[in-house]
């Protein structure tokens, strides 16, 4: 068994949560968000304590989801108490993004700009016209919107106009001398 599952998932005291039915539900000060649970896990839910608990007839194959399943209520909680953030920088010149009411507006160069539309749970802000600041409760939704947008421009090594994560390091090669 691994050793993380041992450890109990802390939480705060203005996070409610609730376990019934297989389904996990976490509410918090900017939302809810609920996690399926296999039907071979348990959960002990204390005061301010989750554990992870395998239940005596679990078989092998679903054996390695006790530490994925601790993961997703991880994620949850920390979901919940402060939203997950992600970042994309867009370089190129004349390449710039904009929020128009549930859609994402994108100039990449190309002879059309790109509309997107913006998923429920999942706020989208820009500070800057190159900025693109991905937020919300849910990070798998999160980060899968933000390579949704990245695929419209990914960084290309020899290439100038591109969309980059912030905060990831991206090494340039020169060209053909």
């Amino acid at each position: 068994m691994s050793r993380l599952i041992r450890n109990p998932i802390h939480f705060s005291e203005e996070i409610k949560v609730n376990f019934s039915g297989g389904i996990l539900e976490v509410q918090g000060k900017h939302g809810k968000n609920t996690v399926n649970v296999s039907s071979d896990i348990d959960l002990e839910v204390a005061n301010s304590s989750i554990k992870v608990v395998p239940k005596s007839h679990m078989n092998k194959k679903s054996f390695p989801m006790l530490g994925t399943v601790r993961s997703l209520i991880c994620n949850a909680i920390e979901g919940v108490s402060n939203k997950f953030k992600f970042s994309l920088q867009i370089v190129g010149t004349g390449c710039n993004a904009t929020v128009a009411g549930s859609q994402l507006k994108l100039q990449l160069g190309y002879s059309h700009p790109i509309v997107m539309e913006i998923p429920s749970g999942v706020e989208v802000v820009c500070p800057k016209s190159n900025l693109i600041d991905i937020l919300g409760v849910d990070k798998r939704a999160v980060t899968q919107f933000g390579a949704e947008v990245q695929v419209h421009r990914k960084p290309i090594v020899y290439k100038g106009p591109e969309i980059k994560v912030v905060g990831k390091t991206y090494r340039k090669k020169a060209g053909k001398k």
